[in-house]
């Protein structure tokens, strides 16, 4: 079943959504039985036994530049998004500072390697320590070795927390 039929059946009332207190739940047991088996976690849903994490999603994850060729094709070259579309057109979007900076958010803090400081720009640092702080106090981020890494319950809140500290 496609999200989209999914979607369709939910509305109907056909089919019913866990709550979210059962997803949570689902994912502890499916976190503890994975790392039981030896696998690491080191994305919000992926794990891999150490030495396997994909090179390729990371490229994503550590917005590393990429090459896609064909038809479909998306490429990133760090500043430039390109992509093919079915009708042979090329689509392209530059990144303003502010959305690479909201990227960087949003993917370095679903993983556990985290969001080093470095990465981010002078003039952001000083605002980003302030609101993280809340974070770091409730035990959802560690902040350690000039990095910001997700704890196990803070990978449940990667999205809202990088939401949160986004910049227009």
């Amino acid at each position: 079943m496609t999200l989209a039929a999914l979607a369709v059946q939910v509305e109907k009332g056909r089919v019913a959504l866990p709550s979210e207190y059962e997803v949570v739940q689902q994912y502890h047991a499916m976190r503890q039985w994975l790392v039981s088996m030896g696998f690491e976690q080191y994305e919000v849903s992926n794990y891999a036994r150490p030495g396997y994490r994909s090179r390729h999603n990371s490229r994503y994850w550590n917005r590393t530049p990429y090459l896609g060729l064909g038809p479909g094709a998306h490429s990133f070259d760090g500043k430039c998004r390109m992509w093919n579309n079915p009708d042979g057109t090329v689509g392209m979007e530059t990144l303003t500072d502010a959305d690479a900076f909201n990227e960087l958010l949003m993917t370095a803090l679903r993983t556990t390697d985290g969001l080093a400081v470095r990465n981010v720009p002078e003039g952001q640092r000083e605002r980003l320590h302030h609101m993280m702080q809340p974070y770091v106090d409730c035990g959802w981020i560690i902040s350690a070795d000039n990095r910001y890494v997700p704890t196990a319950e803070g990978l449940l809140h990667a999205d809202g927390i990088a939401a949160a500290l986004f910049v227009a």
